[in-house]
């Protein structure tokens, strides 16, 4: 696969937003600047773990135990589900009043990237695929 080509599909993924996205907005409008950068350090630090796991074998291994795949697509599905319900119980609170620990940032921003199946689907086919030469 060529780097146009994967350009064009890191162009049309992104132009959907995902749970990072929610989750960067939401942290940008109830929380501070320091906060929203330690979301999106934990964002860039879970994108980190799928290319590494993806170069190191990821989709050889998803193909050989399609149950570890299902495994980590239903435990992500079981986080984002306790992040929507997070949302949703808090909706009635007014903008501004729900504030984490300070140490959650980071730690919220690796487990919501983590848990994307977005970003799974996204690793596990892209970067599984290309020679270690070309990356």
């Amino acid at each position: 696969m060529s780097f146009i080509g994967i350009l064009i599909i890191q162009f049309f993924a992104l132009l959907i937003p995902g749970p990072d996205f929610f989750l960067v907005s939401r942290t940008g409008i109830t929380g501070r600047v320091v906060d929203v950068c330690k979301v999106v350090a934990g964002i860039c630090a879970g994108a980190c773990i799928w290319m590494v796991l993806s170069i190191l074998g990821l989709h050889i291994l998803f193909q050989t135990y399609p149950l570890l795949n299902q495994l980590v697509m239903l435990g992500g599905g079981c986080y984002l589900m306790y992040l929507a319900y997070g949302i949703v119980k808090r909706s009635s609170q007014e903008i501004g009043s729900v504030v984490y620990k300070e140490k959650y940032y980071f730690f919220k921003g690796v487990m919501c990237n983590l848990s994307n199946p977005k970003a799974i689907i996204y690793f596990a086919s892209i970067f599984s695929v290309l020679p270690l030469g070309q990356i």
